[in-house]
């Protein structure tokens, strides 16, 4: 369960989903599941956003590559949906960029879009822009088996995920 809070407190904090997705979400796991968390129905009487952040940091959440990745699941649905634009995609992935565990080809391609993502706003290369837009759109596309509703399987997902990358490098 803590990825999976982890992943709702990352993408609280990055506007990937609003308060009532991860009460929505949570009211699911209590309903569907036989035995769910007893912290799932903490995150489901939460009444405001202050409340829902803190019983999340109430808990010692992990820190790893898994979370990263599927924040990134969680980023290609709201770019998908036209929600997140290249600007927001651009802040998830500075915000990572800094991690030691991803893939080679992970790496390299976030540095890459981040250099290529300084020159977004040029209104001279519309080019680049649509070729940005794809290429952000193909590198969070990588994640999107990261889904909530999944969330049991996302050692699977990431374990699939890494030997997929490691044919990249």
């Amino acid at each position: 369960m803590k990825p999976l809070l982890a992943v709702y407190s990352e993408s609280l904090k990055l506007k990937l989903i609003s308060k009532e997705e991860v009460i929505s979400t949570a009211d699911w796991i209590i309903s569907t599941e036989h035995e769910p968390d007893p912290y799932f129905t903490r995150l489901s009487h939460s009444r405001n956003l202050n409340e829902l952040l803190a019983a999340l940091n109430s808990i010692t959440l992990p820190d790893n590559i898994l979370l990263a990745r599927a924040v990134f699941g969680r980023a290609y649905f709201q770019i998908d949906t036209d929600k997140t634009d290249v600007e927001m995609a651009l802040s998830i992935l500075r915000k990572f960029v800094h991690r030691k565990d991803f893939t080679t080809y992970e790496a390299n391609e976030i540095q890459y879009i981040i250099k290529e993502g300084g020159f977004f706003r040029n209104p001279l290369r519309k080019k680049l822009q649509t070729e940005l837009k794809d290429r952000i759109k193909a590198f969070f596309g990588m994640y999107k088996d990261f889904r909530f509703y999944h969330h049991r399987k996302w050692d699977e997902i990431n374990l699939k995920i890494v030997k997929g990358l490691s044919l990249k490098n």
